[in-house]
C-alpha cells in the first residue's frame, strides 16, 4: 500500500466478513448496490467520506477501499459496517 495502514487486522476482518475477498458490486438487504471488498453501501456512504476526508477514489479499487475504511475507523465511523456489529468489533 502507498499509505500506512492503521487498522489492519480490522480490515482484514472486515473484508473477509464483507465479501469473502471478493471485490464485487451487488444488491445488498437493502436493495442498494454494495461496492468492492469493503461493500460500500450505496453511494451515499462512499460520498460522505469523500467529503469528510478529502481523499476521491473508488471502492471498487482495494487499496482506495482499504485507505477509506481506515479513515472511517480510526474516525468512528466503523459501525457503518453490517460485519462491524456481526463481528462485535
Amino acid at each position: 500500500m502507498p499509505f500506512q495502514v492503521e487498522n489492519t487486522s480490522t480490515i482484514a476482518r472486515l473484508i473477509q466478513c464483507e465479501s469473502q475477498g471478493v471485490n464485487i458490486a451487488r444488491p445488498d438487504s437493502n436493495h442498494k448496490i454494495s461496492w468492492g471488498v469493503l461493500q460500500f453501501n450505496g453511494t451515499s456512504t462512499w460520498q460522505e467520506a469523500e467529503r469528510r476526508f478529502g481523499y476521491h477514489g473508488s471502492p471498487m479499487i482495494p487499496g482506495e477501499a482499504i485507505h477509506m475504511a481506515d479513515m472511517m475507523i480510526s474516525a468512528g465511523m466503523g459501525h457503518r459496517w453490517t460485519c462491524w456489529q456481526i463481528l462485535k468489533l
